[in-house]
């Protein structure tokens, strides 16, 4: 009996495949060791791919990071999650290496697979994030200008894990200098959030604090409302009244953006 051609041809196909396998595993002459599936090694590299130039992976450092690193470079050239997996050995040093290898032949499948064994194997290795007491241990050192401690606070906020806006406010405008106007102004007049501390911040003391005494800030006009209508519990620095804060001050506002525009306040506009 004639054999269906379609058969005959899926036949013809399965042996081509199974001696391509056969010469693919034992490569010069001995077997290939490896976790991957063979559907991955198989997979073709994109045209003019390169490897991530991303440093080795030698158990030295945070395995998410080098994760992260090694998926962001490899999106810019391909979102196939089998190149992933036939690329990411080639950015492990000689000990993960061995580690893979070690693994069950062809028992990797896909590349969150191949990305769950990797924590597994060097989870403990991550660094830890601090807690948001860490902050409580930042201050405003004596001879630190405001635009510093903020700088500085703002990286260490990078290090804690997962702080909330209200804990960082807290942190940050408890731990300022004493004497200087900002925190007298904070605690005359609480601040809302974190966008109204820095905003306060820049307009009150890395501004005008270091040049209110320069000729060219000038002297403001005093504040028309009268004393009876004024709120007493805010004070502003420019006009040394009460009546509204310094953040809402409009003339200085005013005075700021004409300094500006004469470039008076280059080391303070991005």
């Amino acid at each position: 009996m004639d054999q269906d051609p379609t058969v005959e041809g899926l036949l013809q196909r399965v042996q081509q495949l199974e001696v391509r396998y056969e010469i693919h595993d034992r490569g010069e002459g001995r077997e290939k060791r490896t976790p991957l599936s063979r559907e991955i090694e198989l997979e073709p590299l994109p045209c003019r791919f390169t490897t991530p130039n991303i440093p080795q992976y030698n158990e030295d450092g945070d395995p998410y990071d080098h994760l992260d690193a090694f998926n962001v470079l490899m999106e810019l050239q391909t979102s196939s999650s089998l190149v992933k997996c036939r690329v990411f050995p080639a950015t492990l040093g000689n000990i993960p290496r061995t580690w893979l290898r070690s693994l069950r032949p062809r028992n990797i499948c896909s590349w969150e697979e191949c990305q769950r064994k990797f924590i597994g194997q060097y989870r403990s290795l991550r660094w830890q994030l601090a807690s948001t007491c860490h902050l409580a241990t930042m201050f405003q050192q004596p001879n630190e200008s405001l635009k510093d401690y903020i700088e500085r606070f703002k990286h260490e906020v990078n290090t804690v894990d997962d702080p909330s806006d209200e804990s960082t406010l807290t942190a940050i405008s408890a731990r300022l200098r004493k004497d200087r106007k900002l925190y007298e102004s904070i605690y005359k007049s609480p601040i809302r959030d974190l966008d109204e501390f820095y905003e306060r911040a820049a307009n009150e003391d890395m501004i005008f604090s270091t040049k209110k005494g320069d000729e060219d800030f000038g002297r403001p006009n005093p504040i028309r409302t009268p004393n009876k209508f004024r709120n007493k519990d805010k004070s502003c620095a420019y006009h040394d009244e009460v009546g509204h804060n310094t953040s809402e001050c409009q003339a200085l506002k005013d005075a700021i953006e004409d300094l500006i525009r004469r470039g008076r306040f280059h080391d303070y506009v991005v």
